[in-house]
């Protein structure tokens, strides 16, 4: 009986092995860039439905008082916030229309912070979350803070804005739109947390809600 022929493998030579090694390497960074891409647009997503819950709440605060809006409070809008007229915070005002809890005791208003404001916030506890516009037109031409200053000027009502349509009422917030000479600056994230730095979700006087180019 005749033996069967014996097969011999060939191995794996090296420039095989590096070639293969190559290209799971160029693979596996195709992979971790769209995953970043996916993630960056889901993050753009959750903060556009934020700003839109928040005008929605504004809408609701100023239905129940005399169409005004919530104020007055600062520009800087920051996640820590408690509903005592006296400490004049936005999401204070906003508490009970927004999901938030109604207290007099501070706390953080965590699920309406963008998850991408907090991956690049410097730091958290000093940081505003969003920026208030402190000057729009009204239908007289006139310029005025919307939503008042504390001890200096009270919020005015909804209506009495020239072209809500393009009048910025709340942004996103950074070191590239932000006062230099504010004390909480260097807490904010260098550059605009959307778009890879290019774009800042936007609330209009319409109470649409839009990506808009920093340029």
């Amino acid at each position: 009986m005749t033996p069967a022929p014996i097969t011999s493998r060939r191995a794996f030579t090296l420039v095989e092995l590096l070639a293969v090694i190559a290209i799971i390497g160029v693979l596996s960074g195709i992979t971790l860039v769209v995953v970043g891409r996916t993630h960056a647009k889901a993050f753009d997503a959750r903060c556009l439905s934020m700003q839109r819950q928040l005008g929605v709440s504004v809408q609701l605060y100023a239905f129940d008082n005399q169409n005004r809006f919530p104020g007055p409070c600062y520009a800087g809008v920051r996640k820590g916030y408690s509903t005592k007229s006296s400490d004049s915070s936005f999401f204070g005002f906003i508490a009970p229309y927004a999901g938030l809890v109604s207290d007099d005791k501070w706390r953080n208003a965590d699920a309406l912070v963008c998850p991408a404001w907090s991956r690049d916030v410097i730091n958290a506890d000093q940081a505003p979350v969003y920026m208030l516009s402190d000057s729009v037109t009204l239908s007289d031409g006139t310029t005025v803070n919307p939503w008042g200053y504390p001890s200096k000027s009270m919020p005015i009502r909804i209506n009495q804005i020239a072209n809500p349509a393009s009048t910025w009422l709340l942004k996103d917030i950074d070191q590239k739109n932000a006062s230099a000479n504010a004390s909480w600056y260097a807490s904010l994230p260098p550059d605009p947390v959307h778009g890879n730095g290019k774009t800042r979700n936007t609330l209009f006087g319409d109470y649409s809600v839009r990506s808009v180019p920093t340029d």
